[in-house]
């Protein structure tokens, strides 16, 4: 996926890293986070949240989607995806300083012949 990337010839800067080990290490402060697809490899959003909050502006976003969850906290789905609550990611999210700017349900992909309900997520950090 990053040799595509790097293809395309947009990209300041592309890494390969655990996300929230590369969030810790990194200095630079950013408006804008966005994480597509990301949170349904993780389960416990706590590290994330944290390490998010620590590299993002005052007055910045952090924009990401998760499949929806059921059950308490976070599942782990058949297919091996987590989906995690919208309670708990608003929960974990606040917990670690976030302002829920907006919140929504949609339709993230198809799998098979039906679609996977997901959320979308809108946070900002203000100070």
């Amino acid at each position: 996926m990053l040799a595509r990337a790097a293809d395309k010839g947009v990209y300041e800067r592309l890494v390969a890293e655990d996300v929230v080990y590369f969030l810790e290490q990194e200095k630079q402060e950013y408006d804008l986070l966005i994480a597509a697809d990301l949170f349904t490899y993780l389960a416990d959003l706590e590290p994330l949240f944290c390490a998010a909050f620590q590299r993002t502006a005052p007055g910045g976003f952090f924009v990401f989607s998760t499949e929806h969850g059921e059950q308490e906290n976070w599942q782990v789905r058949r297919t091996g995806r987590f989906a995690h609550q919208p309670e708990y990611v608003t929960e974990v999210a606040q917990r670690h300083g976030w302002q829920v700017v907006t919140f929504e349900e949609a339709d993230m992909r198809r799998e098979e012949d039906a679609w996977v309900l997901g959320d979308l997520f809108v946070l900002s950090r203000f100070d």
